[in-house]
């Protein structure tokens, strides 16, 4: 009788080390709850935690299809500092932003900075503006928001407020969260 040889299966698990690798640093993360898999960030995709499986990964076209969709895509950056606002954008730019964040949906911007340009031609401040989607969401989480945070704490400041929240569900499935602060001013 011969004792049938089993063959020793050895797991390889996520080494934190080859997030300093330059192949890998960008893109690879463990896997949260299993230390056998590896995470991708870029094709939010799972696979073996073993060197060769990631460097096989690395050479699927899903992999560099994706590496390259994101090396175009560029990031802005703003402070939320008021001498940055002055030099950042135009006072029209800022008045728009503001026009936006209290009466409209931001997907507008592109079509009111388009009709601003026509209608006011002759105007300096106009033909400057340069304004979209992404621009104009960045000034108002980066810029508008901690500046009205702060002066909203400092009108309540020690006096008692009341808070009501309503939630809301679109049709397209996405959550919204109104919040209205009522306080009395005080002089």
């Amino acid at each position: 009788m011969e004792a049938a040889l089993k063959k020793k299966h050895y797991t390889q698990h996520y080494r934190s080390e080859w997030e300093n690798n330059e192949e890998f640093k960008h893109w690879l993360r463990p896997v949260p709850g299993d230390s056998s898999k590896a995470f991708c960030n870029y094709c939010r995709s799972e696979m073996y935690a073993k060197l060769n499986d990631l460097k096989k990964h690395l050479e699927t076209k899903k992999h560099k299809k994706h590496c390259q969709l994101l090396s175009q895509n560029k990031q802005l950056t703003f402070s939320a500092t008021a001498t940055k606002i002055c030099k950042g954008c135009s006072r029209a730019e800022c008045t728009l932003v503001l026009y936006i964040a209290e009466h409209s949906s931001i997907f507008h911007i592109d079509h009111l900075t388009d009709v601003c340009k026509q209608c006011l031609k002759d105007s300096k401040s106009t033909i400057d503006i340069k304004l979209h989607r992404t621009k104009c969401t960045q000034i108002i989480n980066d810029i508008l928001a901690p500046h009205f945070k702060k002066e909203l704490r400092s009108d309540i400041s020690d006096q008692k407020y009341s808070l009501l929240l309503d939630e809301s569900t679109d049709i397209s499935v996405t959550k919204y969260l109104g919040i209205v602060v009522r306080y009395t001013v005080q002089n």
